[in-house]
């Protein structure tokens, strides 16, 4: 803990004297001024160390947790390949992150070293971060509990109290298992019932979070936007997108899987939470797009958002931001807004006033369950504008 001298000024118009000094709001221009100085100790926490586990041991990377409001878990054991295992993840704005490591034995004691993507340390093991947005409480060195006013991709490091203390020069001993749980808690939220189905999570979770973050975004009046955003929730549903764990990053070229930073060549590319296509949308167009529906805000900064919903690493986040051409389209249409806006009009005419055969049929599963025929189709967007708008309220 640091300790600084602030000087505190006070004023006191003439004509105060002791308690019951009159009010400051009678003072003329003309009235004198006493100015007194008071020297106070004000306490300012230490920041967590800077730490780079990744720089001194080999790291297991993988992703874990998605939207708001989901339990997330995750079991799993130490062998000699990884020294640490490293979890991407999202801490929400609006929810209570809590983030914790169980141990199946007790031959180890697991901590957890926590960072944003651009690897700003909020949790080293012993001290939590404490300045906006960001406040570290922890339970114990593997329970940690996040609030923020700022939604952030961020990287939780499973290691162990002997690793940390050896500035992870010592590897957690293999066979070490665990459970890793990631809860963002949004307190009581609704349940997410489309055409008859209870769609469990993470479908519901992606539900609430475009209800939170989308739909007071797009073009029109409130009964325009839920339409818009329930048509292209409709599509994310029965297209299976919102049965994965991070959809926002998804890339897919004739059937493909991308990886982030990779572009499509082929005849689609379908991108991001709406599964809108990329090649079917003019880049310029896209931006105009984008610039309207946040405000006039720059694509540096809207890119910025999404590469941290889509909990992408500092090096890919920056590449994003600089990225042009079809790389910068696709990821523009992966801001969760911008794909909605885009691709909801499609939707609604394809689908809602016409009658496309692509937009029916019992193929998948999750087809099944919201567009086995028009009427399921038309059911499932009435069933989510009125879910929606509930969340949106």
């Amino acid at each position: 803990m640091r300790n600084f001298l602030v000087c505190v000024t006070t004023l006191c118009v003439v004509g105060c004297s002791g308690e019951g000094a009159g009010d400051v709001t009678d003072a003329g221009a003309d009235h004198a001024v006493d100015v007194g100085h008071e020297d106070v100790e004000v306490s300012v926490p230490d920041p967590p160390q800077a730490l780079a586990p990744c720089e001194a041991t080999s790291c297991r990377r993988t992703s874990l947790g998605g939207p708001p409001c989901l339990v997330a878990t995750h079991a799993d054991a130490f062998d000699d390949t990884f020294g640490i295992h490293a979890y991407t993840s999202m801490v929400w704005d609006g929810a209570e992150t809590h983030i914790r490591v169980s141990t199946f034995d007790d031959t180890w004691e697991p901590v957890i070293v926590l960072a944003r993507v651009n690897d700003e340390v909020l949790y080293d093991g012993d001290t939590g971060a404490v300045r906006p947005p960001f406040h570290v409480r922890a339970n114990s060195g593997a329970d940690l509990v996040v609030t923020t006013t700022q939604a952030t991709g961020i990287i939780g490091y499973v290691t162990s109290v002997a690793s940390l203390a050896s500035n992870f020069e010592v590897d957690v001993p293999a066979g070490a298992s665990y459970e890793l749980t990631i809860e963002s808690d949004c307190g009581e939220r609704e349940r997410c019932v489309v055409n008859g189905r209870d769609t469990g999570d993470p479908e519901c979770g992606w539900l609430h979070y475009v209800g939170r973050r989308v739909v007071t975004r797009l073009d029109g009046p409130p009964d325009q936007q839920l339409l818009a955003a329930a048509a292209a929730s409709w599509w994310s549903l029965k297209q299976g997108l919102m049965s994965l764990d991070n959809p926002i990053a998804r890339s897919e070229c004739d059937g493909t899987e991308l990886g982030p930073l990779e572009t499509c060549d082929g005849a689609t590319w379908h991108v991001g939470l709406a599964g809108v296509d990329a090649l079917g949308h003019d880049g310029i167009d896209v931006e105009e797009l984008a610039t309207r529906l946040y405000d006039g805000a720059m694509a540096s900064g809207i890119l910025r958002t999404t590469a941290n919903e889509a909990a992408l690493n500092r090096e890919d986040a920056a590449t994003v931001m600089a990225s042009e051409g079809t790389l910068r389209t696709s990821w523009l249409l992966r801001n969760s807004t911008i794909g909605f806006a885009a691709h909801a009009p499609w939707v609604i005419a394809a689908c809602l006033d016409g009658a496309e055969a692509e937009c029916y049929g019992a193929g998948s599963e999750a087809s099944r369950h919201y567009a086995a025929d028009r009427d399921a189709a038309l059911q499932s967007v009435n069933d989510l504008q009125t879910l929606l708008g509930t969340i949106a309220q």
